[in-house]
C-alpha cells in the first residue's frame, strides 16, 4: 500500500469487510494496516453496513456484536448527525453517487478527512475539493 501524507483518513465499508475475511490475505493485510492508522475516522453508517453484511456469514447475533465491539476498541467511530444526510443528498444530486456511498463520503467531508479509502469508489476522485478517494489495493 502506498503511503500518503494525510491529516485524517476515512474508510468505506469494504475496508472493514476485507479486514475480516480469509479469502485474500493481501486485501486483509492492507485493510488491517489501514485500521491501525491513528488518524482514522469511521462513519457510523459504514460500521452499521459492515455489521449488516457480516451477519450473513452464519454468525450468531452475539458473535456479530462481539466482533463489532472488538473493532470499536481500535477505531474511532464518528457520530451520526443530520448534516451528513443533508450533504449526502447534495452529493447524490451533484455526483450521482449511490445512497450508501453518499453518506460515507459526506461523513468523510464533514470530518475533514483528506482521504477516503475505498476499493469500490473511483480512485483519485475528489469530492468538494476536500476529500480524495484512494484505492489502497491499486498497485
Amino acid at each position: 500500500m502506498k503511503k500518503y501524507l494525510i491529516n485524517k483518513a476515512a474508510i468505506d465499508t469494504n475496508i472493514l469487510i476485507y479486514a475480516h475475511q480469509n479469502e485474500d490475505l493481501l486485501l486483509k493485510n492492507i485493510s488491517i494496516e489501514i485500521l491501525k492508522l491513528d488518524n482514522l475516522c469511521v462513519s457510523h453508517f459504514a460500521f452499521i453496513e459492515f455489521i449488516h453484511i457480516i451477519k450473513f456469514r452464519k454468525m450468531s447475533k452475539t458473535d456479530v456484536l462481539g466482533l463489532g465491539n472488538d473493532i470499536l476498541k481500535i477505531i474511532r467511530l464518528n457520530e451520526c448527525n443530520k448534516e451528513a444526510y443533508s450533504l449526502a443528498y447534495f452529493l447524490i444530486k451533484r455526483y450521482d453517487c449511490s445512497l450508501p456511498d453518499s453518506i460515507i463520503i459526506a461523513d468523510a467531508i464533514l470530518n475533514n478527512c483528506d482521504i477516503l479509502y475505498s476499493r469500490d469508489l473511483q480512485h483519485n476522485q475528489m469530492y468538494e475539493k476536500r476529500t480524495r478517494i484512494i484505492n489502497p489495493y491499486k498497485q
